[in-house]
């Protein structure tokens, strides 16, 4: 499954372009990717990288970013972006996932905080693509 599971994180990056993981829909809702003509699901990403190596990362940008709707102005949404570097084999790598679901707004307050810009971290990065990683891996 390690590589269905790479495969898959790699297409919804893709698929998601410029958002972090943190955008996606919560992993208990379900939701999946089609990958090698099986399902893989959030869940199962997110329980895939509870196995994946660890290793150092710098946080290089940290702030809140706030959209409203354009229907309900007063309708605001926070969403942490975080973005950090760090290296496997010597190779450079930037991410910017926090977790596999979608955090409340103070979840994401809290997120910024806790990892502001400049600090060290640990990430969980996926061995066989190491582009690939998240902060705190797990659902």
């Amino acid at each position: 499954m390690g590589r269905k599971v790479g495969i898959a994180l790699t297409a919804l990056m893709a698929i998601l372009g410029s958002m972090v993981i943190g955008n996606l829909p919560s992993c208990e809702g379900g939701g999946a990717l089609l990958v090698d003509g099986e399902w893989v699901t959030y869940t199962e990403l997110a329980d895939a990288s509870m196995h994946w190596p660890r290793t150092k990362a710098v946080v290089t940008e940290s702030y809140l970013k706030v959209s409203s709707s354009s229907k309900r102005k007063s309708i605001s949404t926070k969403r942490p972006k975080i973005e950090y570097e760090y290296r496997v084999d010597g190779r450079l790598f930037k991410g910017r996932h926090v977790k596999f679901r979608a955090p409340s707004s103070k979840e994401a307050r809290a997120w910024v905080k806790a990892y502001p810009e400049g600090v060290e971290i640990t990430v969980s990065y996926d061995p066989e693509h190491p582009q690939n990683s998240v902060i705190a891996p797990g659902p």
